[in-house]
């Protein structure tokens, strides 16, 4: 180990137990990294070249878990969340890159190579506003869609609107739902909302023949089908009974 690898190791605030820790009876044996490296190496990527449990895992293609249990197993002592980050980000980039620039706290820990609950704890502790739960699905949903399809009225909105009403379902949290054996229409929906990858086969119970299904949510669908009179929650087209359509787009709708 080198000495800078020294003097940072026994910096860490549990270098206290490390002594009883290694003491302890251990089958190391049943660690996958004992085939594959040594303490000493671990501890050097760790603590020497700051290299995160997830580089490290990585490295030898390991589950991060993996590494985590055998650095507790021999007696490394795991770096606090501030050690871990190693602060290289400000409060005002951090809030860009997680309120302007919508990435996961994930993807962040991925650019400053962090774990994801490093990043959590410094959003938490710098007073930036979490998102919702159903903020955070939406953002982490890879379905790509027009989110203001339903905002403003067109001939392709009045459409598939009515497609929706008739042999779709509407739920309350702001997902749509359209299954049809006639594939082409679904499709044809799917692209109107530039929402391709939104697309799934499926088969009913007591069905003969294969359905596509096009389904996706957001809370900006709820928000725009509830000014506009849609009763929401999987009712039937005859509940539908206050929808407002504007004359010039009744024929398509």
């Amino acid at each position: 180990m080198s000495m800078n690898s020294e003097s940072n190791f026994l910096r860490s605030p549990q270098n206290n137990e490390y002594t009883k820790e290694i003491m302890k009876p251990i089958n190391l044996n049943k660690f996958k990294l004992t085939k594959l490296t040594t303490r000493e190496e671990v501890i050097k990527m760790y603590w020497d070249e700051d290299m995160s449990q997830q580089q490290i895992a990585k490295h030898f293609k390991v589950k991060p878990s993996t590494v985590g249990r055998y650095m507790n197993a021999v007696g490394i002592p795991i770096k606090t969340p501030r050690q871990a980050a190693n602060l290289k980000i400000t409060v005002e980039k951090l809030d860009q890159l997680y309120k302007k620039e919508k990435l996961s706290p994930s993807k962040i820990a991925e650019i400053y190579n962090v774990h994801p609950a490093t990043v959590q704890h410094y959003i938490r502790t710098s007073g930036i506003h979490r998102r919702t739960l159903s903020q955070a699905i939406s953002l982490a949903s890879r379905k790509n869609v027009n989110e203001d399809f339903f905002s403003i009225w067109s001939n392709e909105m009045a459409y598939v609107l009515g497609v929706l009403i008739t042999d779709g379902t509407i739920e309350k949290n702001g997902e749509i739902r359209i299954s049809m054996t006639d594939c082409d229409v679904v499709k044809a929906i799917a692209k109107a909302m530039d929402s391709e990858n939104c697309l799934t086969e499926c088969m009913r119970p007591k069905a003969t023949k294969m359905q596509l299904m096009f389904s996706v949510g957001r809370r900006k669908f709820f928000e725009d089908l509830t000014s506009i009179g849609i009763i929401q929650g999987g009712r039937k087209t005859s509940e539908q009974t206050f929808l407002i359509v504007p004359d010039k787009y009744k024929s398509h709708f």
